[in-house]
């Protein structure tokens, strides 16, 4: 959601309107509540990249936040300032979100079944937006009405805007996210990469306005090619700030 610019100075990238689903979470079946945490490793990997890690509490658009991207810790206490947090309690409060206000979500409001890319960038989606943004996403209305991979994800780019204006790194993140449901992308091929490193480039590079007013995504060989080469580092990679 947010970069470091300086040791104390973080720059706003990619904020839109959390929204949670006001209903109580929905009970999830013990058979299907494997299948969604046999994802939490690989999902760990994609919100690292996405979101980066802070050790610091930030001030995230409205909320503050810390780790990766959490603005609550795994006992629901709220993020404030002045706080630090090391990795492992990091993930411990990504695995409890999920688990509490994404995977019961998509277990109620998804009525098809999903491959394991597609539901890996799914829980992506609704990590960033929230289950009440999510049930009411035309996303959700394509995929349970059966349209492509490709019109499902170009559905993602719905949300688009923070505070009333166009965000960037909204549409960027949607790229990763449509990459990895479309499966251009898996998450171990972020591990060597650049935590972040997609917001680097203009929006252009990605993606283009469609007549209808979604986004056409970019994943020629080329554009993917180029996006590894160039973000793949060999310091403070992905795998460096979850290991």
């Amino acid at each position: 959601m947010l970069f470091q610019a300086t040791p104390q100075t973080y720059v706003l990238r990619s904020v839109v309107t959390y929204i949670e689903d006001n209903e109580p979470p929905p009970e999830v079946s013990p058979q299907d509540e494997a299948v969604y945490l046999s994802l939490e490793d690989e999902l760990i990997i994609c919100i690292a990249y996405v979101e980066d890690y802070y050790s610091r509490s930030y001030f995230c658009g409205s909320r503050w936040t810390i780790g990766y991207g959490s603005t609550y810790y795994s006992d629901g206490t709220p993020v404030r300032p002045y706080e630090h947090i090391d990795k492992l309690t990091a993930q411990k409060c990504v695995r409890t979100h999920l688990r509490k206000r994404v995977f019961p979500y998509i277990n109620k409001y998804i009525k098809k079944e999903l491959s394991r890319r597609e539901m890996i960038a799914t829980c992506m989606f609704v990590y960033n937006i929230g289950s009440g943004n999510f049930k009411k996403s035309t996303f959700l209305k394509a995929l349970n009405n059966g349209l492509s991979p490709i019109e499902c994800a170009r559905r993602m780019t719905e949300f688009t805007k923070s505070a009333g204006k166009t965000a960037p790194g909204l549409l960027k993140r949607s790229w990763i996210q449509a990459a990895i449901y479309c499966g251009y992308i898996t998450p171990y091929d972020l591990l060597e990469l650049k935590p972040a490193g997609f917001y680097n480039y203009p929006v252009s590079t990605f993606c283009t306005k469609g007549h209808d007013g979604y986004y056409n995504y970019d994943f020629s060989s080329k554009k993917l090619n180029k996006f590894k080469k160039d973000n793949y580092v060999t310091k403070r990679r992905v795998i460096d700030i979850i290991s």
